[in-house]
């Protein structure tokens, strides 16, 4: 991802997190959970939003390239089969 593709996810995330807090309450802390690797080329790391009133999964999914790890990919959602399974 570009440094303004960055910015722009960054930005995203931030406005839609703000549409969240009247459900979700505000954010009280981010625990990372589980990382999976493949062959050291790929990687998705698992976090846990929570919330005062709920909880939110996130992952990056990250690409090593030549000059380093690269974000190719960030969901977030409250299925935990990626966890818990």
């Amino acid at each position: 991802m570009s440094p303004n593709d960055l910015d722009s996810l960054g930005t995203k995330i931030d406005n839609e997190v703000a549409s969240l807090l009247p459900s979700y309450g505000r954010l009280v802390g981010v625990e990372f959970v589980r990382e999976f690797k493949a062959n050291n080329i790929l990687a998705r790391r698992n976090y846990i939003l929570k919330f005062e009133k709920y909880y939110l999964r996130s992952s990056f999914t990250l690409y090593k390239t030549p000059t380093g790890w690269t974000v190719t990919n960030f969901d977030y959602n409250d299925s935990l089969i990626e966890i818990l399974y």
